[in-house]
């Protein structure tokens, strides 16, 4: 009977010990599929999918593009299919697709400027977002901290030295600094009003008079660059995808009274204003990337701080230029489109 005893015994430990190493190998691979993520790897070569959200296309945000996919590739990133959604310039429409992003399956959401990362972050998605070109992401609501990011979205802001802005207009252009500055923007961006405060609030410290004119549409622009151009001595746009998408006209209007146009991105130089102060849509498209590779690879879009990009440079049109009379310094920092 003690022998027998014995036998039972060992029988019983050893499928308890099978059980029991059976039930922890089982816990480790659920704990390992829940800590990895949607999309997450340390394997860069696994195969990706992302998608850019657009309210408007525009060749600002083509560049940015660019930027993240070429920056994400060389991070080792070579598996990846992109995916662009533009709402054609209708907010009703950027609010659906950022709706429908909840039923489709994606590794990375990209938002590029403040109505979209807007619109996708009030959508609650799952998928982890990160944002390209927010210019206060904190008054946007997509955050509360630039530190903490606490919406499921972390990203890029381009807060634009508006300072440098009008002073290196008015140094290219010192008949610009006699009269009024025109403020020119989308009263339905939030970038865009948080620009145009900022400039307004700059204008009055040096004492210039400040005059603005909004649009809702892009159909508004050219009419209300005229009417600045009547008024002022020299108009400003900050970032603002709206008016940017009708740059040619207002840039054109404006020098119909020749009347300069300062902007806030390389592109609106590149479409006629006499001059820029921005971060390149390249550049700020590829910090965005690296911040991405970060949450690809498995860290939290918590853990993932959002970035001030401040490698500003300094664009002049060589045609408006022209127009104006103004000769363009000889400086290595100025990029001449």
């Amino acid at each position: 009977m003690t022998i027998n005893h014995t036998s039972i015994s060992r029988r019983s430990f050893l499928q308890f010990a099978f059980a029991g190493s059976a039930a922890l190998f089982a816990a480790n691979m659920l704990d390992g599929c829940s800590s990895s993520g949607s999309g997450a790897s340390e394997d860069k070569s696994a195969a990706r999918s992302i998608c850019f959200v657009e309210v408007v296309e525009n060749d600002a945000f083509v560049a940015m593009q660019e930027g993240f996919k070429d920056e994400l590739a060389a991070q080792g990133f070579t598996n990846v299919t992109y995916e662009v959604k533009n709402a054609q310039g209708d907010t009703s429409t950027l609010n659906q697709i950022a709706s429908q992003l909840k039923t489709e399956s994606y590794d990375l959401i990209v938002p590029i400027a403040t109505p979209a990362a807007q619109a996708v972050t009030n959508a609650e998605l799952d998928t982890p977002v990160v944002f390209i070109s927010v210019a206060d992401p904190v008054a946007a609501g997509v955050m509360s901290s630039l530190d903490t990011p606490d919406k499921g979205a972390t990203g890029t802001s381009n807060d634009l030295p508006v300072d440098e802005v009008y002073a290196f207009g008015t140094e290219l252009y010192p008949a610009a600094a006699n009269g009024a500055c025109g403020i020119l923007y989308c009263s339905g961006e939030a970038n865009a009003v948080s620009g145009a405060e900022k400039m307004h609030a700059h204008l009055d410290e040096l004492g210039v008079e400040c005059i603005e004119r909004t649009v809702t549409n892009s159909s508004e622009c050219q009419q209300a660059a005229t009417a600045l151009a009547q008024q002022c001595s020299c108009i400003y746009v900050p970032v603002d995808s709206v008016v940017q998408s009708a740059m040619t006209l207002v840039t054109a209007a404006a020098l119909e009274s020749g009347v300069p146009v300062f902007g806030s991105d390389p592109v609106m130089a590149a479409s006629g204003a006499l001059c820029s102060v921005a971060v390149g849509n390249a550049t700020i498209g590829a910090a965005s990337a690296d911040m991405a590779a970060k949450v690809l690879t498995g860290t939290p879009v918590s853990e993932v701080p959002a970035e001030v990009v401040t490698d500003y440079e300094r664009d002049v049109c060589q045609e408006t230029a022209d127009a104006l009379g103004v000769v363009i310094p000889d400086d290595e920092n100025i990029v001449v489109l």
